[in-house]
């Protein structure tokens, strides 16, 4: 059996690097579109902008402060839009680092890194809106750099730290709506129960209750910004009862509720389950609370879309939900390690998650695109 285990691991690392080496494929024809174009003749500093999109169309300040800076100078027809997006693989695993870390106590930096980097395999392989995700630069600064922010600032305050690397966790934690409100909204939840889990058990929870209170006071800013309330009264209007908002939350493909039941994510628990590498959980129970957790955050902000836009979260939002709750399930993973220990259905499971990684429809998406790109290159040339 510990022959078809390794076969099962080689086999995860090949699906994994196929993914990894089609994923850095797709930056070559990263090609501007939607708010590119409006960079494009934008001339103003980047502080500049973000102080004109905070009172006529976004309270993302920080973001579009970021996107600015990248954009500046650019010549978008020229040297396309690899160099503006190609750090979105970085933060996504940074993101999923801090997660590790912070959940594989006892692991090796190595262990953590390659934990790390099969969850961004699985991420970019099975998520909605990989597009806006890893390759729009609106994307990257509005959902990938406030998920990295928002883990380095979990990994600061889940746990006993000096005051020193607490009070980082807390700016860092509010700084995150800044980036994106509903990643802000997303970490309000996450923040107050593991506050409460801490004061249940007689631990520190002052930092996380200072960070709770600044996510929400600069959510509440970026919400109330007066760029915001335009960008909302621009959309098209939905008649809609709150009975047909809450129908939304639970639309198979339209909420975190599809997360629960796919297939990556469950063979995921099933390998940590069937492996007793890291030896036995000494309290698998805790994976059920995780996964409530990382079910909450996710829905809540699919509810704050659903109730500022009336409409379906777009794909985005709904890639940004599956990123939360692929990481609760890793987090649930690592409580449920050894609880199973049967060395042929470990092997098993891990050949299914290398086909799965494979036959993802972002993988088969970018096997059916990238032979075009010598095509698509030119016609980008042309125009």
């Amino acid at each position: 059996m510990r022959l078809y285990t390794r076969l099962g691991a080689v086999s995860v690392v090949a699906a994994s690097l196929l993914a990894l080496a089609l994923a850095l494929a797709y930056i070559t024809a990263a090609y501007p579109y939607q708010d590119d174009f409006c960079f494009t003749l934008w001339q103003r500093s980047p502080a500049e902008t973000a102080n004109w999109f905070f009172t006529n169309w976004s309270g993302r300040w920080s973001a579009m402060f970021l996107y600015a800076a990248m954009a500046s100078g650019h010549d978008y027809a020229q040297q396309g839009m690899g160099a503006l997006v190609w750090w979105s693989l970085p933060l996504w695993l940074a993101g999923f680092f801090f997660l590790a870390a912070l959940v594989m106590r006892g692991a090796g930096a190595a262990q953590r890194g390659a934990a790390a980097l099969v969850l961004l395999v699985l991420f970019w392989t099975s998520t909605p809106g990989a597009l806006d995700l890893f390759y729009w630069t609106a994307g990257v600064s509005g959902y990938s750099v406030p998920f990295a922010l928002s883990c380095l600032s979990l990994f600061l305050l889940a746990v006993d730290r000096p005051a020193w690397a607490s009070g980082i966790g807390a700016i860092v934690a509010a700084a995150v709506p800044t980036f994106n409100e509903l990643a802000g909204i997303v970490l309000v939840p996450v923040l107050a129960l593991l506050a409460v889990d801490r004061w249940r058990r007689n631990r520190s929870f002052m930092p996380l209750l200072v960070a709770l209170v600044l996510t929400l006071l600069a959510s509440a800013v970026v919400i109330f910004a007066a760029g915001t309330a335009q960008r909302l009264d621009a959309q098209v209007e939905t008649e809609a009862s709150l009975l047909g908002y809450a129908a939304k939350l639970f639309r198979p493909y339209d909420s975190a509720f599809a997360s629960i039941v796919d297939p990556r994510l469950l063979c995921l628990l099933l390998v940590a389950a069937c492996s007793t590498r890291f030896g036995a959980s000494p309290n698998p129970r805790r994976a059920i609370p995780v996964l409530a957790l990382g079910l909450v955050a996710a829905l809540a902000g699919n509810a704050a879309y659903i109730a500022a836009a009336g409409t379906v979260p777009s794909y985005r939002v709904l890639g940004y939900g599956f990123a939360v709750m692929l990481s609760a399930t890793a987090a649930a993973a690592w409580h449920l390690r050894g609880t199973i220990s049967n060395k042929g259905l470990e092997a098993a499971s891990l050949i299914a998650l290398a086909a799965l990684i494979v036959t993802g429809p972002n993988t088969t998406m970018a096997l059916h695109d990238l032979p075009k790109l010598a095509g698509f290159k030119a016609e980008q040339r042309a125009f």
